[in-house]
């Protein structure tokens, strides 16, 4: 598949990675083909690279012919805003290395503009956007519609040819989902025809509901019923390896003696003495910063670093736990699941999701260690069931629960 890039785009990639992965390897050829394509790959396999990259290529493609028009050329849409400038940063630094490789060999690098848009977003740089369209918008739902319903936004979306919609699993089926699927519609109608649709997940099930939605329909002719669009389905659902354990600080959680923390911090350092890298997730930052105290006091060194959502991006946290013994993550509501063990509905995919992250290699092999704070026995037995019965659905996957 490699050999359908340019020249010197495929010569970056296999000088970088290799070869390619499952994700890769199975979602070009369908991507290539123009189809509606649907990728479910574990955390840490490339998928995003899987979608971004055919697409990088044709840009650079026609933009080596002629100039590329002042318009959004692809849309990535994720519903979780903290993720956006980590995807800005992993498109920069790929498009500055083939910049680089494309003038050593004296070759013409179109400018492939990357901007976010999100409710953060400054009032000056939309302005700036308006001016000067990125042609590749990162951005949520809630923000496209408010570009699409706008009299100047939507003038930036007539060249779109493709749409990536990342992490669908958690729209798909909820009023955000419905919202989407109505504004996507809305940007068919301004482009005049159905940009590419390539949807993204690591926990979608099931995939053909999942395919039906990113799809979405055309009207039916005369008062025939809609006609769902045809999406290509790429199943990479590998086996990847995790050690699941759920785990309590104390022997009685109904009489822990005041509070639950010093206990806690003992079971985190004994995890970190045994491994080579740990990711602690929490729910707020004094709980990172106190976790983090506790345990470096412990181990008398600091091991135990806290990284705050509004300190660090995702991105930076990883690198940070790949250099150090440890980090406590304090992350954005939208990716922490505050009372996962009293809630089961969906916490096996974000207990599956949070393990992937810890191995998020492509051979990796996570271990995820689960410590109730406070819930009952029976809301553990709850959580195991729920998490059997998630892990079930997953073809050829083999995990660990103890």
């Amino acid at each position: 598949m490699l050999t359908r890039f340019h020249p010197l785009v495929a010569e970056w990639f296999s000088k970088k990675f290799g070869q390619p992965s499952p994700p890769q390897s199975g979602g070009w050829p369908v991507i290539a083909s123009g189809a509606h394509t649907l990728i479910l790959a574990p955390t840490g396999t490339g998928k995003t690279l899987s979608a971004f990259l055919w697409e990088l290529n044709e840009l650079i493609v026609s933009g080596s012919e002629e100039p590329l028009a002042n318009a959004v050329h692809l849309v990535y849409i994720s519903p979780l805003k903290a993720l956006n400038n980590d995807i800005q940063r992993n498109l920069d630094q790929p498009l500055s290395e083939l910049r680089e490789r494309f003038a050593a060999a004296g070759k013409q690098f179109p400018e492939i503009r990357v901007g976010v848009r999100t409710g953060d977003t400054t009032p000056a740089a939309r302005a700036r956007m308006l001016r000067k369209s990125p042609r590749i918008l990162i951005t949520t739902p809630e923000s496209l519609n408010i570009m699409l319903t706008s009299l100047r936004g939507r003038g930036m979306f007539s060249n779109v040819r493709a749409v990536i919609v990342d992490e669908i699993h958690a729209i798909a089926g909820t009023k955000r989902g419905a919202h989407l699927a109505l504004t996507l519609e809305r940007l068919d109608t301004l482009v005049g025809r159905t940009p590419q649709r390539i949807g993204l997940s690591a926990t979608q099930r099931p995939l053909s509901e999942i395919a039906r939605y990113l799809g979405g329909c055309e009207p039916g002719i005369g008062e025939g019923e809609p006609v769902f669009r045809e999406v290509q389905i790429v199943d990479c659902g590998m086996t990847k390896k995790m050690h699941i354990s759920v785990e309590s600080p104390v022997a009685d959680l109904g009489n822990v003696g005041g509070s639950v923390w010093p206990a806690v911090a003992p079971l985190v350092l004994r995890h970190i003495q045994a491994s080579n890298t740990t990711l602690v997730f929490v729910n707020n930052r004094a709980q990172a910063e106190r976790i983090a105290a506790r345990v470096n006091a412990l181990a008398a060194v600091e091991l135990l670093r806290a990284t705050a959502a509004e300190g660090a991006t995702a991105s930076e946290f990883v690198v940070m736990a790949a250099s150090d013994p440890a980090n406590v993550y304090n992350l954005p509501l939208e990716l922490v699941d505050r009372d996962p063990l009293s809630r089961p509905r969906g916490s096996g995919s974000l207990l599956v999701m949070r393990g992937g992250r810890v191995a998020i290699a492509v051979e990796g092999r996570g271990r995820r260690h689960t410590v109730a704070e406070w819930v009952a026995a029976e809301d553990v037995v709850v959580a195991k069931k729920v998490l059997v019965e998630h892990l079930r659905g997953e073809r050829g996957a083999r995990y660990f629960l103890q």
